[in-house]
């Protein structure tokens, strides 16, 4: 009995596109995995806060307990994830670090003596440094945020038994009570263009996320749940907000738009996942988050 070629011919030429398209489009599919959300970018397991990209996101600044009795400004570089302290040889707590669109000019937090802190304003490239005592304890200057110009800087700061959000000239000399509306006030972040400030306030009973005028009018809440909604962070586009939320009995990331519509959820860790950060791509955030008691930086996908 004899059998043809044919067959047998095109069942091997079959077989070795295949192969050959199988092996071109490898690096795609590996590619795609690397890039997908979570990906970690620490691997310390410190405790770590308020991370901020700089460098049109190339690097990103975060704070983090980097000795026993020591918060440390770190500047971690995401090409070759190298980690290294914003100033190093400090021997005292600093944390909080915000920048002007430029990044010219920065603010930060230090603690100066035990239980106490300035809130500190610089430009590096000219020497330019202020130094703004605020008086009260380490805890009362949390959240910093700096308008896109540079001219002045918002923090959070009690007075009477309530905490208010206030405004700081880069001079370190004029500050002005920007809100009054009773109970607690935190976490200002300046919007994009600088007009609009996004905050976390108790002032209808529980944590929920508002904005203001950058003068402080035209205040509007956002959400509305008995579960906290606090650290708000605008995309930089301005039409988005995502915060940290205790809403499904978890400290997750939510995001909203400006105008109180499409509230999606963006991480589902069990663990926390708190203080996020839009990446200037507008589509991702970096978060803190909370995996097996270890703190580390992540870059997540946000839901459309």
């Amino acid at each position: 009995m004899t059998y043809s070629k044919r067959p047998a011919r095109r069942i091997l030429r079959h077989a070795l596109v295949s192969i050959f398209v199988f092996a071109v489009t490898l690096p795609s599919f590996a590619a795609a995995d690397e890039s997908s959300s979570p990906r970690r970018l620490t691997s310390d397991g410190k405790l770590k806060m308020d991370p901020v990209f700089i460098k049109h996101g190339d690097e990103i600044v975060y704070s983090t307990q980097d000795k026993v009795n020591q918060i440390d400004l770190m500047r971690l570089t995401l090409a070759d994830r190298k980690v290294e302290p914003v100033h190093p040889g400090v021997s005292t707590s600093e944390l909080c670090m915000t920048f002007s669109r430029d990044e010219k000019t920065r603010a930060f937090i230090l603690n100066n003596a035990n239980l106490h802190v300035l809130l500190v304003i610089e430009r590096p490239a000219d020497a330019y440094r202020v130094e703004y005592n605020p008086g009260g304890g380490f805890a009362a200057v949390r959240s910093v945020s700096m308008a896109p110009d540079g001219s002045r800087i918002v923090f959070a700061f009690p007075e009477q038994a309530e905490q208010q959000i206030w405004s700081l000239l880069a001079d370190g000399k004029t500050k002005t009570a920007i809100t009054s509306g009773g109970g607690f006030d935190g976490y200002p972040r300046f919007s994009p263009d600088g007009r609009w400030i996004a905050f976390a306030s108790t002032r209808d009973g529980n944590f929920d996320i508002f904005t203001m005028t950058a003068q402080g009018t035209q205040i509007e809440r956002l959400t509305e749940h008995v579960g906290i909604d606090t650290r708000p962070s605008w995309s930089p586009d301005g039409k988005q907000l995502a915060f940290t939320s205790l809403r499904d009995g978890n400290y997750d990331i939510y995001a909203i738009n400006v105008d109180g519509t499409h509230l999606r959820r963006v991480t589902t860790n069990p663990e926390r996942d708190d203080f996020p950060c839009w990446h200037p791509n507008g589509k991702q955030l970096v978060v803190v988050s909370e995996r097996d008691g270890r703190q580390d930086l992540y870059l997540v996908d946000v839901p459309e």
